[in-house]
């Protein structure tokens, strides 16, 4: 995403503007704030600097939200922030429009956009954890959801096979 931000820069002098943690990214930003009251502020034009007036003039503004937002203790306060915003009398035409969404999630996985393509939503949690866990390639698991006499650390596969002939 930042390589394909990165050449707009470079090409057509797009102004970037970042709310969230500070990066030290490849084109220059103007960094707007970390948190929701940032968002709001900014939001409600109460921001001051260059970034500021570029988005109020803006014919095709867009708003990237990231999915760890939705993770986060204020992720639906955000959320909804943005969508009010976006969808307010003042803005709807520069943001949802036939030829222009300015609204956009980026997910981590793909996977996660196509599924919410095809209508899946996810099962509520059910609370009972896992008596057995194999991961293959799985990089969103914390560590610390797996219980602890599963916890495998060096050669294992005896436990591990008997523990198997549990079930």
């Amino acid at each position: 995403m930042n390589s394909r931000i990165r050449k707009r820069w470079l090409h057509n002098q797009v102004e970037v503007g970042l709310i969230g943690e500070e990066a030290d990214l490849s084109y220059r930003h103007e960094w707007l704030g970390k948190d929701s009251a940032a968002l709001e502020s900014f939001l409600n034009g109460k921001t001051d600097g260059g970034f500021a007036k570029v988005w109020a003039n803006a014919k095709k503004p867009l708003i990237v939200v990231g999915s760890a937002v939705a993770e986060s203790q204020a992720g639906s306060q955000i959320l909804a922030t943005v969508a009010r915003y976006a969808s307010g009398d003042k803005q709807k035409a520069r943001f949802l429009n036939e030829e222009w969404n300015g609204i956009n999630v980026l997910q981590r996985a793909a996977s996660r956009a196509a599924a919410y393509d095809v209508g899946y939503a996810a099962a509520p949690s059910s609370g009972t954890t896992a008596k057995f866990v194999y991961l293959l390639n799985a990089d969103e698991v914390s560590p610390s959801s797996i219980p602890q006499d599963w916890a495998c650390s060096g050669s294992t596969t005896r436990r591990f096979s008997r523990r198997l002939e549990d079930y």
